[in-house]
Order: structure tokens, then sequence, then C-alpha cells
């Protein structure tokens, strides 16, 4: 008898495939194709802007709302000298004296509004819960200092008023007065010995060459001064939220920010000023006020703002905040803050707090030694002539306008920089694969490339080429193209209206006549001007304080030495004086050029180079920056 489970296998055998002997090999992704040679040379760069490039769109959408942001700034100031001039000179010249003083203070501390940009960007560019609270991590650490730095600088200006404004060119009439009372006031001795009468005040100053100012001017600037100082605080804070907003891809809240102070500003003004008879003291109040209310505005747009990859809340409600401020960080998130890719790289947690107390530092260091070298330069206007220093101002607020467009350029290096180095990206063609690269792993899980979850908000659309040092290298080599290309159209139009535009500042022959040699020399440095701001911003969002720091000491000791040498070597003894042996004031332009010069050919080499944090340029060989010494090889 016939076994008929035995004699017929089952149907299901017949139509299933065997299984495999061996694992299939691993899936790898392709590296994306090479773009052509790109060009090294900024003229090169520039020249290559009429062509459609893939980070436009990112750029464009950080650098025009900044724009507009930093253009209205100014007009802080501008409300308050076109609404306080008006009545009394003495106030105006009181106005004068004290927004230098105070803008020396608050550019000098800006630098934690600076810092935290990019670690930011780079904290929001790697998404995630992880990445949200770092973020706000970050915005804790740098409120916290930057309220400090300010209590402190309001206490020292409140206190030190009287010193602060001496040091600054004024004199108390009341206690020079006091000074000189027994040459006016001949005692008895003298009357007995029929003494000639001693010569009056003015008479004593004139003949000792006391630079007096009017009598009205001291107590008005004193009263503006210690009605301003209680904003310390808010502007620090107000700089590290906007920075904040920016590293979190928007750059419209600081626009709306500045647009609705400026318009709240001229409104106090208006209000205590002209209406309720408060003076200057009235103006500073202002302006104070409005700062603690920008601040806050600011502060709250911070914590509102959704994040810039669009990721959803749960349910598919509100998108979750780029930013997340409460619950409050932890003491371990706070040593955490800051420890990706770009600036605090310490491996350690416990050393990434010092590095960041090293990097706020660098910056310090950087902008004392900036504006010492303007300082020194005005300095050395000065002694060439009223007419002279005039000139200088003159061409110094031209020399600002025209750095409008490219610190907006700055402003988008700064993030997308940093948020191109805080996202893995492709590995160059002759590098070794990686497990991220093989079998679609990227560090986010299996199947996932590591920019999938990078934010839309930075750019980076066609793929992993967009990301990492080579993505941050080629969004940086766009950057300074736009630079040099607006440098040019700047420094052209500079050169064709440089016998019309001293007109438009001032009436007197002698200061036309003076700014027109400077003024060319001025407009001819503009392109590097450009070249040195995007620079700048390159740098800050890779990270490299120290490199800034050590740029702009060479810089700023090149320009000294060469405003020396425009003074005649020092033939009175002064360091950096102009006017000593019949310098000009192109020579002084000449020295700003140099610094400007210096500070593109040392950082730029240091940051743009082969040996620096961004990745070689793609396509051809890396024929590295001004001041590096050649390229590394191919890319």
């Amino acid at each position: 008898m016939v076994n008929r489970r035995q004699a017929q296998p089952p149907a299901w055998s017949e139509s299933r495939p065997p299984l495999p002997t061996t694992r299939p090999p691993p899936i790898r992704t392709p590296d994306p194709p090479p773009l052509p040679p790109s060009p090294t040379s900024p003229l090169a760069l520039a020249l290559a802007l009429p062509s459609s490039h893939p980070d436009d769109r990112a750029i464009f959408a950080l650098a025009a709302p900044s724009f507009l942001a930093l253009a209205a700034d100014p007009l802080l100031g501008m409300a308050d000298t076109a609404l306080v001039g008006r009545g009394d000179p003495a106030a105006l010249a009181a106005l004068g004296v004290d927004g230098a003083v105070l803008n020396l203070v608050f550019v000098a501390l800006g630098f934690v509004g600076v810092t935290t940009t990019p670690l930011v960007a780079g904290a929001c560019a790697r998404g995630g819960l992880v990445g949200r609270r770092e973020a706000g991590a970050v915005v804790w650490r740098s409120l916290c200092l930057a309220v400090a730095l300010g209590a402190g600088a309001w206490l020292a200006v409140a206190a030190g008023a009287p010193s602060i404004l001496r040091v600054a060119g004024l004199t108390d009439p009341a206690a020079l007065a006091s000074s000189l009372t027994p040459l006016a006031d001949p005692g008895p001795i003298d009357a007995a010995v029929a003494l000639p009468p001693a010569p009056s005040l003015p008479s004593t100053l004139d003949a000792l060459d006391v630079p007096l100012a009017p009598a009205s001017v001291w107590p008005q600037a004193l009263a503006y001064l210690r009605a301003r100082a209680p904003a310390a605080p808010a502007v620090l804070a107000l700089g590290v939220c906007l920075g904040a907003l920016r590293g979190a891809g928007d750059a419209r809240a600081p626009l709306a920010v500045a647009v609705g102070g400026n318009a709240l500003h001229v409104a106090l003004v208006w209000l205590l000023v002209w209406h309720l008879g408060r003076g200057v003291a009235g103006a500073g109040e202002a302006t104070a006020v409005t700062e603690w209310v920008s601040a806050a505005a600011a502060l709250a747009l911070l914590a509102g703002v959704g994040s810039p990859g669009g990721e959803e809340g749960e349910g598919g409600g509100r998108p979750e905040p780029a930013v997340s401020l409460w619950p409050p960080p932890t003491p371990a998130e706070l040593g955490r803050a800051g420890g990706g890719p770009v600036g605090l790289d310490a491996s350690a947690d416990g050393a990434r707090p010092a590095a960041f107390g090293r990097d706020a530092s660098c910056m310090l260091l950087r902008t004392t030694l900036l504006l010492g070298t303007k300082a020194a330069a005005a300095a050395s206007a000065a002694h060439l002539g009223p007419a002279s220093l005039a000139a200088h101002q003159v061409v110094a607020q031209l020399w600002q306008l025209a750095s409008f467009s490219v610190d907006s350029l700055a402003v988008a290096g700064q993030t997308l920089v940093a948020a191109r180095l805080a996202v893995p990206g492709a590995a160059p063609p002759d590098a070794p694969s990686s497990p991220g690269r093989e079998g679609g792993a990227g560090p986010e899980g299996p199947g996932v490339a590591p920019a999938a979850a990078a934010p839309s908000a930075y750019g980076g659309g066609d793929g992993l080429r967009a990301w990492g040092p080579r993505g941050a290298r080629r969004v940086a080599d766009r950057l300074l193209g736009l630079g040099f290309g607006s440098g040019l159209a700047l420094a052209a139009a500079a050169l064709l209206t440089r016998d019309v535009t001293p007109g438009l500042f001032t009436q007197d022959p002698a200061v036309a006549a003076e700014a027109a040699p400077a003024l060319r020399v001025a407009a001819l440095s503009i392109p590097i001007c450009a070249l040195a701001y995007v620079v700048d911003g390159v740098a800050v969002g890779a990270g490299d304080y120290p490199g800034m720091a050590i740029s702009m000491a060479a810089a700023s000791t090149g320009a000294g030495v060469a405003l020396w040498l425009n003074g005649g070597g020092g033939a009175d003894g002064g360091v950096a004086v102009a006017g000593a042996g019949g310098g000009t004031l192109a020579g002084v332009w000449v020295a700003l050029s140099l610094l400007q010069v210096l500070r593109v050919v040392t950082l730029g080499g240091r940051v743009m180079g082969a040996s620096g944090r961004l990745g070689p340029r793609e396509g051809g060989r890396d024929e590295g920056f001004p001041g590096d010494g050649g390229g590394a090889g191919p890319s």
C-alpha cells in the first residue's frame, strides 16, 4: 500500500523560492556627481554671480531682512538728533558725546549676541527635541551673561559718569571755576599791596588754552548718560535674542522688532521732550524704555517662533518652537550647550563653559582692537585740524552706509555656515566609504540620510552635498562672491559721485576739499572691506574666534604703524597721530584700508584656506585663499 503523503509533496513547496544561502551585498548610496571646478579668486566668484546657485534662496531669505534691520538701527539715534537738536545746540552736543561713549560700551560688549547666533544655528540644524533643548540652553546661558555684564555696565556708567565725561573731552565748569577762584577773588593781602585786578575766568581759560565747552553742555550730558544707563542690560539681552532668532533661521522677527522699536522711540521722544519738557534727560528715558520693550518683544518672539524645519507638534498641531526655553535647562544641559561641531567643541562637558569664556574673551579682544584702531584714526584726523576732522566724519558716514548691505551677508554667513557644519554631509569622492553611506544608515537611524532631518530654512535642498564642511565651503564661496560684487558696485557708485557727495553733508569748501581725496581712497577700499565683513561672518559661523582675535591684532598693528608713519614717524613724541610731520587725511584712510587688507589676508587664509575648518572646493584643486600659501590637492 502506497503512502500518499510520502509519494506526493505538498503543493506549496513547488512554488516557494529557495532560501538565499548568502546575505545580499549592502546597498551603497551613490555619491553626488562632482560639480564643475569652482572659482577660487574673489573676482572669479563675483563674475559667477549671474549664474543660479542652489544656496541663493537661503542666503537672501536671511540677508534681505537683515539689511533692512541694520538700516533701521541708526534711526534710533537719528530721531534723538532730529528732535532734540532742533531746540538747543548744547543739547545736541551733549547727545553726540554721550552717544559715542555708550556706543563704545555696547559694541565692546556685543560679543555675547554674536557668539549666540552660530551656536543656536548649529543646535537648530541638528533638529529634534535634543537640538531644541540645546538651543534653549545656549540662549539661557547667553542671557544670564548679558544681564550680568549689562548690570555691571549700568552701575559703572551711573557711578562714574562725571569721570567718563571728562575722559570724553568735556569740562565741568563749576569744578573748574572753583579751582580758579583765588585768581578771580583777590583777598585782603592782594588789596593791601594794590595788585592789578585778576583776569576774569574766560580770559584765564583762553590764556591757559583750556578747552571749555558751553556751560549748558555738561549738565545735559550728565543727565542723558544717567537716564540711558539703566538700559544696558536690555541692550545686551536684545542682542542675544536677535542673534538667536537669526540663528533659528528667522530674519523677519528682528526686522519687526527694529521697526516697532523705532516707531515707539520716536513717539516717546516726541512726548517726553516736546510735550513734557524733559529735555535731553527725556530723550535718554525714551531710549531706555524703548530698549527694554524691544528686548521683551524679541524674547517673546523667540519663545514662539516655529521650528525652521517646520516640525509639527503632537497631533499635527502648531509647529514646535525652534528654541525650547521652558522649562529652564538643567545644569547638565547648560554644561553641554554648544558642544557640537561649531564653536565649543570641547570633549568634556565641564570644559565647554571654559571654552565659551575663551571664545567670548577673544571676541572682546577683537572688538576692542578694532574700536581702538578707529579711535586712533579719528585722533589722527583731529590733529590735522578742524576741517580734516569734519571731512573724516563725512567719509566715515559714507563708509558706514556702504557697509550695511555687506553686513547683512555677514549675518547670513554666521547662520548658514554654522548650520551646514552642524549636519554631516557627503564625503569627498576619494574618501573611504563609511557605514553612514552604506546600507542607507545615517546618524538618525537605519535608512535615514544624515541630512534628511535638516531644517529647510538653512537651504541644502540638493542633498548631502549641501551639508558638512563641503556645504559650508560652498555657501561661503557664494557669500564671498556676493560681497565682492556688491563692493565693486558700491565703489563704482562712490567714485562716480565723489564730487557731489561731500556737498550733501557740508557747505564748507575747506571740508569738501579735504574730503575729496580721502573719499577716493575709501571708495577704492570698499570691495576689500566687503570681503573683510563676509570673512568675519564666515569665521563666526565656523567658531574660529581665536583666529579673529589673532587676525585683528596683526591688522591693527599694521594700521597703527601706517598711522604713525603718516604722522611723520612720531616727530612730536606721539604714536599713531597724524599732523606731526604734515600727514594727510588721505593717509589716514590708507591706514584704515590697510587694516581691512590685513584682515582679509590673515583671517581669510586661516578660515577659507585648505587647512581651515571648511572643506575643499568641489571640482578641481583647492587653490586656497590669499595668505594661505596654496592649495591642498584634489577635493
